[in-house]
């Protein structure tokens, strides 16, 4: 035992333990733990000392297995997240020139038989969309990674939201939706969380209906603490003997032999985050009759708090002067892609660069209104970009969109920090594109003219 130890003993007059090594004479380390003590005299002078020695070899060697256990989890886990962005931004590259040049034909003029084809594109490519996302969200939820904002939402404008975002299911199923929520229900969650499980909830309502079968939405309370959401469709309903797999992720019980479509993904992911956000989602079946899917959320205190979803305007171009856009972007099927959806807004002139270094070159020249920027450029990354957009007086003044397949929370709060007035993801719709646009130019009309 070390001097301080004993030191420690003396000074404070209570039992004391410390750890130590022992080289045996064989070469063997061994770990001890010692605990001593002492007794004192009636003018508190120490007298006697007594102790234990105990080997605890094993319980160090279990001890540095569980630090080395963890340090190796967290390793796997920083591998995995970085394995997550890389492929979110492969897999949403091809897929912005998929869906994009989809919604530039649907423009052109086309034949009947064109269209249908351009129509399957688009939504084969929603599908595959949708998959990735899903398939992320679950990894980011297991790795403790996916981020939820809780916050007071009126429910009766977030339930229009989903049921425009469901119509086309809806329609092609001829499903009559029926809601009785009352307009004064409002919720504690993370808006665009709930927005994705009742999107999940009702298309699958839809989905497995019969055609011209109709879906109930309902809020009650339960108790004074909770509203329960319900949707309750007019389907075959569910065997009661398939119900605890209804959750499981990849399970679709027997469906996947039918023409309705899907991946088994959406209820396992939506049943995590309900819990992620406090909540708990349920459901209850009737064969024959329709199943009931439910989820109890903790009621906002006050429904003046509550915000609204917001509703994706619809665009209308302002008759203003040319503007010029500069897009910066080294891929050519992207740089393409946004050329033939600016091709029909006379009111924008564009303006392209293949990577940094020219794109700082052409912004001083030409003096962009608004600026379009890839993150991944050749050379100077878009982070690098930015900064010297930032730093030249001829430049800062203009507004920086970014627009990128990098898609993860941690990629768009990042890129906002940074600076940028909006962080667009890839794959692109062209209403959000012309949407961002305009808006920056208008912020831009209001600051100048304040100068």
């Amino acid at each position: 035992m070390t001097r301080q130890f004993t030191r420690d003993v003396l000074d404070n007059k209570q039992p004391a333990g410390i750890d130590y090594r022992i080289m045996r004479t064989d070469g063997e380390t061994r770990w001890a733990h010692g605990e001593a003590s002492l007794s004192f005299d009636a003018v508190g002078n120490p007298e006697t000392v007594s102790g234990t020695i105990q080997d605890i070899s094993d319980r160090k060697l279990t001890e540095e297995n569980l630090i080395q256990a963890k340090e190796e989890a967290e390793h796997a886990n920083a591998a995995k997240n970085e394995f997550l962005s890389r492929m979110s931004h492969e897999l949403r590259t091809p897929m912005n020139a998929i869906l994009g040049f989809s919604q530039v034909l649907e423009s052109e003029s086309l034949s009947l038989e064109q269209q249908s084809f351009v129509a399957e594109i688009y939504r084969a490519g929603e599908h595959l969309l949708e998959l990735i996302n899903q398939l992320l969200d679950l990894s980011r939820i297991e790795s403790g990674k996916l981020a939820t904002l809780i916050e007071p939402v009126k429910l009766t404008p977030l339930l229009n939201r989903v049921l425009a975002l469901a119509h086309t299911e809806l329609q092609k199923q001829r499903i009559n939706v029926i809601t009785l929520c009352r307009d004064e229900v409002a919720v504690l969650a993370d808006e665009t969380r709930l927005r994705q499980i009742l999107l999940n909830l009702i298309t699958n309502a839809a989905k497995y209906n019969r055609e011209g079968g109709s879906i109930h939405i309902d809020c009650h309370e339960r108790g004074d603490q909770h509203w329960r959401i319900s949707i309750t469709d007019t389907g075959p309903g569910i065997s009661p003997n398939k119900l605890d797999k209804l959750f499981m992720p990849f399970e679709r019980l027997g469906a996947e032999f039918t023409a309705v479509s899907g991946t088994g993904i959406g209820l396992n992911l939506s049943k995590k985050l309900a819990e992620l956000m406090g909540a708990e989602l349920g459901v209850s079946s009737i064969q024959g009759q329709g199943s009931t899917f439910w989820i109890d959320l903790p009621r906002a205190k006050s429904k003046d708090q509550a915000t609204a979803a917001i509703q994706n305007p619809s665009f209308t171009s302002p008759t203003i002067a040319r503007k010029k856009v500069l897009y910066i972007e080294d891929n050519a099927a992207n740089l393409k892609v946004i050329e033939a959806m600016l091709r029909h807004q006379p009111e924008l002139g564009l303006i392209s660069a293949t990577n940094g270094e020219y794109g700082l070159e052409l912004a001083r020249r030409y003096q962009p209104d608004v600026i379009l920027l890839d993150i991944h450029l050749p050379g100077m990354d878009g982070y690098a970009v930015l900064q010297a957009l930032q730093r030249n007086p001829t430049t800062a003044h203009i507004p920086v969109l970014a627009l990128s397949a990098d898609a993860l929370p941690i990629d768009i709060e990042t890129g906002l920090k940074a600076g940028f007035v909006e962080y667009l993801t890839k794959p692109i719709k062209l209403e959000n594109l012309l949407r961002a646009l305009h808006q920056a130019l208008d912020a831009n009309t209001e600051n100048a003219a304040q100068f």
